[in-house]
Order: structure tokens, then sequence, then C-alpha cells
């Protein structure tokens, strides 16, 4: 009985008592999903600087994360809110280059194409939506690419 009651009345951890459940040097925080959802929410609420901070601390300290390739999109969409086009496309073709086989590949060059649109450059715009279409046949952005290709001059 007396060991039970000692037991109910452990300290719980804190940040200033180390938890014994992590191995040691594993830093304390939010994990990767939690740091995703975080960053996101920043995001949607329009604090573009502090959401891209988010995502880079992701990719940082969870390189394996499979939503880095997503977090890598969001910080080139988060300097495309900004209006600074060049780190958004520099982004853009990062993620495409980088993580070719995930979902964020085509919407990376979608956006990077449309970018292009914008700046009036519509001979590279036309090489990455024709990359879309021959790389990425089933994404839905190949879908829209294909219409781009059809309507851009």
């Amino acid at each position: 009985m007396e060991s039970r009651a000692e037991s109910m009345s452990a300290p719980v951890p804190t940040a200033a008592t180390p938890d014994s459940t992590k191995p040691a040097g594993v830093a304390s925080g939010p994990g990767p999903a939690q740091l995703f959802q975080i960053a996101f929410d920043q995001m949607q609420r329009g604090s573009f600087g502090v959401a891209r901070s988010g995502f880079q601390e992701l990719v940082n300290k969870y390189p394996s994360f499979d939503a880095v390739p997503s977090a890598q999109l969001y910080i080139g969409q988060s300097f495309a809110e900004e209006k600074n086009v060049s780190a958004a496309d520099s982004v853009y073709q990062l993620v495409a280059a980088k993580y070719p086989q995930s979902k964020a590949a085509p919407t990376a060059l979608y956006k990077f194409a449309l970018s292009l649109i914008a700046q009036k450059k519509t001979a590279p715009a036309k090489t990455a939506l024709s990359r879309i279409v021959k790389d990425y046949p089933n994404s839905d952005e190949a879908s829209l690419a294909r219409d781009l290709l059809r309507t851009t001059k």
C-alpha cells in the first residue's frame, strides 16, 4: 500500500524533469505532425513568415517525415504570398528536383509555371507545363497544364 501511494505522488515529467520514456538526446517539443499542423495553421492565418519558420524547422528536424515535400511546397507558397517571386520560384524548382516522386512535385511545377506566365516568361512556362504533362500524366495538374498549354501564347 505504501509503495502504491509513493508511485501515485511521483513527480510528473516537465521541462525541468527529464522524461525517462524518451531516448537521451531527443529534444522535447512538438513532433513532426504537430509542427506541420502548427505551421499550416499559421499559413491559413496569413502569418507567412511564422509559417515558413515552422515548415523549415520541420524540414530540418525531421527530413524523412513523409510531409516534408508538402512543407517545402508551403515554404515556396509563403514566399509567393509575400510577393517574393524569385524565392518562391527557387523553392518550387527545389521541390520538383528533390522530391520528384511526391505528390507535391507536380503542384510545385504548376505553381512555378503560373509564376512564369505572370512574369511574361512564356517559353520557360511552357517547358514546365510540358514537363508536368510528360512526367505526371495522371495528376490533376497535368489536366490543368494541358489546358494552359493550349491557351498560353
